[in-house]
């Protein structure tokens, strides 16, 4: 038995499901690195609020360069 050429292979994953782990895992980092920013403000922490500030820009960036769901 042979497929056909454009049948999809059932070992790689749609493109879409793959940008929407990623924007699932990207927005989960940014979620816990905001909770994380804010945890830090309120202990009164420069050294803490600095990275997780610097964590959340990160993460939001990534976010914005993801492709959107359509």
């Amino acid at each position: 038995m042979t497929t056909p050429a454009n049948a999809p292979s059932p070992h790689l994953a749609p493109r879409s499901s793959q940008s929407s782990a990623s924007r699932v895992i990207v927005s989960t980092g940014l979620m816990v690195s905001i909770f994380l920013l804010l945890v830090a403000y309120l202990d009164r922490s420069s050294q803490s609020s600095a990275i997780f500030g610097f964590l959340t820009v990160i993460f939001f960036l990534l976010l914005l360069r993801l492709p959107r769901r359509r």
